[in-house]
């Protein structure tokens, strides 16, 4: 409830942006098809993370039935945590399925800030005491976000980043105030 809650919040705060500042994006056939893409892979993601938790670790991801043991194959074995990665696929596609800059620009980074400040403030100091030197050789090795070497990902990364730099060029050296209410 808690996750939906947040995401909710971050889709609703993106889309009142967009509607306020007028900055939707088109709606195109190549845009859904891309955010249907991501919902689906963050989607698989997340589910295959869940299996995997269940049938190596033999628990779930939920604090009164953790895994029993520290799994670190399958699609953990290449990132850490890999549930809130796919969480935040699918809210990107959920962005893109709905034409909602804001919401990619402003809440897809406020979400992954923070899963990224609950993992490193709660969950891995927890993962730390119950599974010791495993789970630090783990961490070590293992990379916490899916962005590093991977030239594909870079260029993802420079092609997101030169379309949120021309989405915001209209805005670059102007005041915008606005006032809501009386």
């Amino acid at each position: 409830v808690f996750w939906m809650c947040v995401r909710a919040f971050l889709l609703a705060t993106g889309v009142r942006l967009d509607f306020l500042l007028r900055t939707a994006m088109p709606q195109s056939h190549l845009l859904r098809g891309v955010g249907w893409a991501l919902v689906v892979l963050g989607s698989a993601l997340m589910a295959v993370s869940v299996a995997q938790l269940w049938l190596h670790g033999e628990g779930y991801p939920v604090s009164h039935l953790p895994p029993t043991r520290l799994v670190a194959r399958c699609v953990s074995r290449r990132r850490r945590h890999t549930i809130y990665v796919g969480y935040t696929i699918a809210f990107a596609g959920v962005a893109g399925l709905v034409g909602s800059f804001w919401t990619l620009v402003v809440s897809v980074p406020l979400l992954t800030v923070g899963w990224i400040a609950y993992v490193l403030l709660y969950e891995e100091p927890k993962l730390i005491s119950r599974y010791g030197d495993q789970y630090l050789a783990y961490r070590d090795t293992t990379p916490l976000l899916p962005i590093g070497r991977s030239p594909v990902l870079r260029a993802a990364g420079h092609c997101c980043m030169a379309a949120i730099c021309r989405r915001l060029g209209p805005f670059a050296n102007k005041t915008l105030l606005y006032r809501r209410g009386r």
